[in-house]
């Protein structure tokens, strides 16, 4: 699965084929990615106002500004090997950011906490 956004919506596409799903439920509270996730787009979730994010271990790569701007984002959950661009939450500030020890999350985490209003749990 590879996640983007589209206007007010939400593309989910899986090997080549596309569903367009209403951004709303995905937009407060708390919600976990599908399992199958590999790649969270450039702007994907910009601006929603959930509190809690969980990234599964399937992805990858999360893109430039996929959570820009997220002002009520509190909390994340990142796997252990995840390349994250430097402007991915972009305009956030005070996210405790849940991560396995080692790995490539933990070395973008500990750069990112450096400018923002951060902090990392070890797990």
């Amino acid at each position: 699965f590879v996640v983007d956004q589209d206007d007010q919506y939400l593309v989910i596409t899986e090997g080549g084929h596309g569903a367009i799903v209403d951004q709303k439920p995905f937009t407060s509270g708390t919600f976990r990615l599908p399992s199958a996730l590999t790649v969270i787009e450039e702007d994907a979730f910009e601006g929603i106002s959930a509190t809690s994010i969980d990234i599964p271990a399937t992805c990858t790569r999360i893109e430039k500004g996929a959570f820009r701007n997220c002002t009520n984002l509190k909390q994340v959950r990142l796997p252990k090997n995840l390349s994250v661009d430097a402007e991915a939450f972009e305009g956030t500030s005070g996210i405790w950011f849940y991560i396995p020890e080692g790995g490539t999350a933990q070395s973008w985490a500990e750069e990112y906490v450096l400018n923002h209003d951060c902090v990392i749990v070890l797990e």
